[in-house]
């Protein structure tokens, strides 16, 4: 792509109203469309920046960008254990020459003074998180504590991915970018304040733990935290954990055929981006299989696992079940048909989902009936997939549940769920049923506030800025959309109503999956927007 570098003291404003840019479907809905043409489409060069277009300076670029990363990728940064990323992100920072703040949940907030002659510019905040989630591949032996990822870059396709597991381009692709503008790739910019931010894909407690004289005259705040490179976020939703448990009463178990039922071969994904694209979430297909198995065949439950973080669609699950040796046939016979009925229903979409049943190890202990009757109850009732669309904008998910984990052994029984809405009174409405239907069924029931709502700002100057520099660089129209996901812009937006917030970042698909897939073509057109909208505010 060529580079066309704006005045630097650009003095016109741009008045601001939902009119002025395109306001498609959200991100997410849009991501479903992404995930299954981009690939295509940056291939064959249909779109800015393809190799054709991009010059000697954004090809060297790409070569930085990949070698910045490939340093990030070997520190292990799992959510809610970002110490150490932290640690060596502050002294890469310092050895920069910067002073950095490092607060107690390891946030970094540190200032990058203006270059000459934009010392009077407004100061302009640059956000992204430094976890990530960490799921591999089925097989995989990995372990996110204490593995790094293996970035694999295919300069034919002009895509990085990992060796068997997530990427962490969500939200490595924004935290790679801020190094290289920390280490002076911008070349005119006004003084910048940076927060890289930890626990951004479970409770937020990074960006949560930013305080009001951290954002102290901080006009703009720009999160790389986005996934389409031609669409700026102007709005998202909040979010909620909700915990179910109960205490796992064991019993002897007199069956002596063991046997491992599991689901796999699923899509996952992200339960906010994708949450509208009808895929099987593992959990509740296999509740569901249990629950038909348990009309035929008497049983007992040892265990159940499923998913990596509710955050994430489930693409897999397993459980251990205890029979009689005469019920094995009709085991196999019942597993068979709900197989069928599954690929079925999810015709078009899972096309490569298995439902098998294997033998295993015998175990003296399964779990009580009635504990195993209200797990599998929950599982099957309980809210989960879109509950609400948005009547104002089409397409957007207005609010959506999701089942991401399931755990059931000896040592504990609890299913983790994350709720979204942009209503608070939907999202209320959600928690109220599922606190209804847990105690209805005996089970303790928790609910913890995640991310903050980010209302749309109707008077906002950055995010036309956005959308007029994009157009001036790609010849393009640029997307606006409100976002069904959590975004850390909403807690800074709640410290600060006022602040101008505006959302971009790389193409990347299937993120939170072993799938997870960066078009490093695109990282120059995010630069490069960067750049020039730093300048020319």
């Amino acid at each position: 792509m060529k580079r066309k570098v704006l005045p630097i003291c650009l003095s016109a404003i741009l008045l601001f109203s939902l009119t002025a840019f395109s306001v498609g479907g959200n991100a997410d809905s849009q991501a479903s469309v992404t995930d299954r043409n981009i690939e295509k489409s940056l291939l064959n060069g249909s779109v800015t920046g393809s190799a054709a277009n991009m010059d000697s300076k954004d090809e060297k670029l790409i070569d930085d960008f990949i070698e910045a990363f490939k340093l990030l990728a070997a520190v292990p940064r799992q959510s809610k254990h970002e110490k150490t990323i932290s640690d060596s992100l502050k002294k890469w920072i310092e050895n920069n020459g910067y002073n950095v703040v490092q607060n107690e949940a390891n946030d970094l907030i540190y200032d990058i003074p203006a270059t000459s002659g934009c010392e009077g510019l407004p100061l302009v905040g640059l956000q992204a998180h430094i976890d990530m989630v960490c799921v591999a591949e089925e097989g995989k032996v990995f372990d996110p504590l204490t593995d790094p990822i293996e970035p694999i870059i295919d300069r034919e396709r002009g895509t990085m991915t990992a060796n068997g597991t997530s990427l962490g381009a969500d939200d490595g692709a924004g935290v790679v970018l801020i190094m290289m503008i920390t280490q002076g790739r911008i070349a005119s910019h006004g003084p910048l304040r940076v927060f890289l931010t930890t626990d951004e894909e479970e409770d937020m407690t990074g960006v949560l733990s930013i305080k009001e004289e951290d954002i102290a005259g901080v006009k703009y705040l720009i999160n790389i935290d986005g996934e389409q490179s031609n669409t700026v976020m102007i709005s998202s939703a909040a979010d909620m954990r909700v915990t179910t448990t109960q205490k796992p009463k064991m019993i002897k178990s007199k069956k002596k055929s063991a046997r491992k039922i599991t689901i796999s071969g699923l899509l996952g994904g992200h339960s906010g981006v994708m949450i509208n694209e009808g895929r099987c979430n593992g959990n509740i297909a296999l509740a569901d299989t249990l629950t038909t198995l348990r009309k035929s065949v008497p049983f007992d439950l040892v265990s159940f696992h499923g998913g990596t973080a509710e955050n994430a669609i489930p693409d897999k699950a397993e459980a251990v079940i205890q029979i009689r040796p005469a019920d094995e046939k009709k085991l196999d016979s019942i597993v068979k048909k709900q197989l069928s009925t599954l690929k079925k229903k999810y015709n078009g979409i899972e096309t490569s989902i298995n439902l098998f049943v294997e033998k295993t190890k015998r175990s003296k202990k399964a779990l009580k009936k009635s504990v195993t009757n209200s797990f599998l109850k929950y599982a099957t009732e309980v809210i989960d997939g879109v509950y609400t669309m948005s009547t104002a904008i089409e397409g957007l998910v207005e609010s959506s549940s999701n089942l991401g984990r399931m755990d059931a052994s000896e040592k504990e029984v609890s299913m983790i769920q994350l709720v979204r809405s942009s209503s608070p009174d939907k999202l209320e409405e959600i928690r109220s049923k599922m606190e209804k239907l847990a105690k209805n069924i005996n089970l303790s029931y928790t609910s913890q506030n995640g991310s903050r709502a980010w209302p749309v700002k109707t008077d906002s100057i950055l995010v036309p800025k956005i959308t007029t520099v994009y157009k001036e660089l790609t010849g393009n129209d640029m997307i606006a959309s409100a976002v069904h996901a959590g975004l850390e812009c909403g807690a800074f937006s709640e410290l600060d109503p006022e602040l101008d917030i505006a959302g971009i970042g790389p193409d990347v698909v299937d993120v939170h999956s072993p799938k997870e897939t960066l078009y490093l073509n695109s990282i120059p057109i995010v630069f490069n927007l960067l750049e020039n909208v730093l300048v020319s505010l």
